[in-house]
């Protein structure tokens, strides 16, 4: 049987209210922490396009240039229209210092979606943080989307005075995927931007036959 007498149990209590101190101080550090991380850092190439599910000719392109500019050794960002479309969204703009938008007839349009092309090009143009980079895929410049707000937005952001990295080699053929991905990565190159947005090639570049 251990007798406690007076002077042990104030010394126990003392010590075992120092490390009860210590303990506790550390836990509103590390949760401080967190708290002050900031928001993420913009460190890839978001690529925009309108694309439905009875025209996939958009989405595969853009599927191939992403592959190409991986390739290339830029790290990129597509929406996965089968994940929360609105989180991959804001995902996509939160982190991106470029944004390709593939301008096709109908990008820009406004619609009843929360989340849209005619959003990401108003947060891009709105946002100095994000440099953007039309790529011209329809034959009238800028884009003429249904709606005249898609249209305004367009004519407003896309103008003739916006540098624009031709996507057509004719009216109704897209550049190769891996020449427009050279061009992409060219203007990423001019605008100083390069070493923000590289990262090691872990995809093969895909054949244009594929």
């Amino acid at each position: 049987m251990v007798i406690l007498v007076p002077e042990m149990v104030s010394r126990m209590a003392a010590e075992h209210a120092k490390f009860q101190d210590e303990e506790y101080a550390s836990v509103p550090e590390e949760a401080s922490k967190g708290e002050d991380e900031g928001p993420p850092p913009r460190d890839h190439v978001l690529l925009s396009g309108r694309f439905t599910t009875d025209n996939p000719k958009i989405k595969n392109y853009m599927a191939k240039v992403q592959r190409e500019l991986n390739a290339l050794g830029i790290a990129t960002f597509m929406v996965n229209t089968k994940r929360d479309f609105g989180a991959e969204t804001m995902r996509g703009l939160g982190g991106a210092r470029c944004m390709v938008a593939f301008c096709n007839s109908s990008y820009g349009e406004k619609t009843s979606d929360t989340y849209e092309t005619y959003c990401e090009l108003k947060h891009a143009y709105e946002n100095h943080e994000i440099d953007l980079i039309p790529v011209q895929l329809c034959t009238k410049w800028p884009p003429q989307p249904p709606g005249q707000a898609g249209k305004d937005l367009c004519t407003f952001v896309l103008g003739k005075s916006k540098v624009k990295i031709k996507g057509l080699e004719s009216d109704d053929t897209y550049k190769a995927a891996h020449k427009l991905a050279a061009d992409i990565r060219d203007h990423i190159k001019g605008l100083g931007v390069l070493d923000q947005v590289g990262r090691e090639p872990p995809l093969a570049a895909v054949q244009e036959n594929e």
